[in-house]
Order: C-alpha cells, then sequence, then structure tokens
C-alpha cells in the first residue's frame, strides 16, 4: 500500500499517494472536500481503444504515445485537476490563484509545443529514426 503524503496551504490541503503521484482527495479550509481515486493506468487502460484508430488515421504508434505524454504534462499544469499546481503552490506557499498565473507563460509554451508537435509529427520521430530505431 503506498504512502499518502499531505501538502497544505492556507487555502488547500492536497493528499498524494507516492506511488504514481496520484491524487488521492483534495480539502479546502473551508470544510468542502473531493476524494478520488487515482488510475495510474489511464493512458495504458485507453491506449487499446486509441491505438488502433490512430493507426487506421496513419499515426505512427511513437508519434502517438509523444502526444499522449505532452497531453498528460500540459493537464498537470492547469486547473482543476492541475497536481503539479498543487505541489509547488504547498511549496512556495503560494495560493492556487497566484501560482495559475505564474506558471501562463509555461503552460502557453507547453501548448505552443503540443500543437508543433500533433501537426509536424517529424519532430518526434527525427531522433528515434536518426538512431536507427525506426524504419
Amino acid at each position: 500500500m503506498p504512502d499518502i503524503v499531505r501538502i497544505e496551504s492556507d487555502q488547500l490541503a492536497v493528499e498524494v499517494s507516492s506511488l504514481g503521484a496520484e491524487m488521492q482527495s483534495l480539502r479546502t479550509r473551508d470544510g468542502r472536500s473531493w476524494g478520488w481515486h487515482g488510475d495510474p493506468a489511464f493512458w495504458a487502460g485507453r491506449s487499446p481503444i486509441l491505438f488502433p484508430i490512430a493507426v487506421k488515421l496513419g499515426v505512427h504508434p511513437v508519434h502517438l504515445g509523444i502526444l499522449m505524454v505532452v497531453n498528460m504534462e500540459v493537464g498537470m499544469c492547469h486547473p482543476p485537476v492541475g497536481l503539479n499546481l498543487y505541489v509547488a503552490s504547498g511549496i512556495a506557499k503560494l495560493g492556487i490563484t497566484e501560482l495559475t498565473i505564474a506558471v501562463w507563460p509555461w503552460l502557453l509554451t507547453m501548448l505552443g509545443f503540443l500543437v508543433a508537435v500533433t501537426f509536424i509529427p517529424e519532430l518526434s520521430l527525427w531522433l528515434p529514426r536518426t538512431l536507427g530505431m525506426l524504419n
């Protein structure tokens, strides 16, 4: 059973599982609480469904994997469930709103990268091809 780590600030208390960094619950200081058990295999559970569709559409499997990872990176850095924001909020002792505003430049950069990788597959396939891992 994984250890549960509590991260608290003046506004929020977040419990994070040490196994897979999945969020277990979120509580505000005024007593409102949201609890859930994250699915560490979220994409692994969806990949068998998405993979054949993507291949039929001509998407390379390596490219699909990179798109999934970059999408998860973007999702972890913005509200409402951006785990990285809650962790950074606890470390920096900043409110979620302040931190969200501070993260905007990086979030926009990641979104730009996501758009570039999505529409220019060679960006994600260049290195594996160069190393001889792909035909």
